[in-house]
């Protein structure tokens, strides 16, 4: 009974060791896969229409994020600017806590989270691996995509919210 017990508890061992390589070499393949899919990523610019601009002006909360994060040079081109986890966490706390009822919803709420967690990643590159200059492009694409999505995501509730159906 004992030996059945070690061969068991040994089988058991090497089938882990097997599940962890499985698991670190579909991590590897993830990544590779995830890195070349940014490739195709563009920057893009959404245009949000005026009546969403007031709104927008009116959210306090929303201009401080982009002013912090963002910053306007030369060429209109949004450069994104490095802030601690902390200042990231209250930035994206005080979005959340001040959120105007227009945009409380799950899709624009989603899209915020997206946002802070590029955010995050992208800085943690920057401070913490600031040679890997492939990796922190890529990052910055997907950053200013997910902007991009929460902004056509704003536009489409806007514009959803202002057809009126009359029957």
């Amino acid at each position: 009974m004992f030996t059945v017990g070690c061969l068991s508890l040994i089988v058991f061992l090497g089938c882990q060791s097997r599940d962890k390589e499985i698991v670190s070499q579909n991590f590897i393949n993830n990544y590779n896969l995830f890195s070349n899919s940014f490739d195709t990523i563009k920057k893009s610019k959404i245009q949000l229409n005026d009546n969403l601009k007031i709104i927008l002006s009116e959210w306090t909360s929303y201009k401080n994020l982009v002013g912090e994060i963002f910053i306007k040079d030369e060429i209109n081109y949004k450069k994104i600017t490095t802030l601690d986890k902390k200042k990231i966490d209250e930035l994206f706390q005080n979005m959340q806590i001040n959120i105007p009822d227009f945009f409380n919803s799950q899709n624009i709420l989603s899209r915020i989270s997206v946002l802070k967690s590029y955010i995050i990643m992208y800085n943690y590159v920057l401070v913490n691996d600031s040679l890997n200059n492939d990796l922190k492009e890529k990052l910055e694409y997907r950053l200013l995509n997910s902007f991009s999505d929460l902004k056509n995501q704003m536009n489409l509730l806007h514009e959803k919210s202002s057809q009126i159906i009359i029957n």
